[in-house]
C-alpha cells in the first residue's frame, strides 16, 4: 500500500508489538482534521486489564506528557486509552512529513509509557484465573 493510498479518508494503523489482547494503534481522519494514538484492552480480561492500567493513570499520563481520554466499556469487556495528536490535518499534503513524524513519535511515546504496566498483565494472564 502506498502512502497516497493509505492517506485517502481515514485509517487505523495497528502496530504489532507482541501484546496479545492489547492493540496499539494510530488513527487519522481527513473528514475531520484529527489524529491520535490509542491502546485498546481486549480479550477475556480486557476490562480488568483496562482497570489495572487505569490504576497507573498518573504515571502513564506523566510518561506520555499529557492527559489521555480513558473510555471504559464494561458491557463489551474492554477499555481504551487515547492520546490526540495536536495540529493535525491529513488534507494538507505539504504537511505530511511532519504529520508522519508526529504519528511515529506518538506511537513510540505511548508504547514506552504503557509497556511497564502492560507486560506484567500479559505474564499474569497465564498464571491467574480470569476475573469475572
Amino acid at each position: 500500500m502506498t502512502a497516497s493510498n493509505l492517506w485517502t479518508s481515514s485509517a487505523d494503523i495497528r502496530f504489532r508489538v507482541g501484546w496479545p489482547d492489547f492493540h496499539l494503534k494510530a488513527y487519522f481522519s481527513r473528514a475531520s482534521p484529527e489524529a491520535g494514538v490509542w491502546l485498546s484492552c481486549r480479550g477475556d480480561n480486557g476490562f480488568a486489564n483496562y482497570e489495572d492500567l487505569e490504576a497507573h493513570r498518573a504515571e502513564i499520563e506523566r510518561a506520555i506528557g499529557g492527559a489521555l481520554k480513558w473510555t471504559a466499556d464494561e458491557d463489551r469487556e474492554q477499555g481504551t486509552l487515547f492520546s490526540p495528536l495536536p495540529s493535525f490535518d491529513a488534507n494538507d499534503k505539504s504537511d505530511w512529513p511532519r504529520q508522519h513524524k508526529l504519528i511515529a513519535e506518538g506511537v513510540l511515546r505511548f508504547y514506552r509509557a504503557v509497556k511497564p504496566f502492560v507486560e506484567p498483565l500479559i505474564g499474569a494472564k497465564n498464571q491467574e484465573p480470569q476475573r469475572n
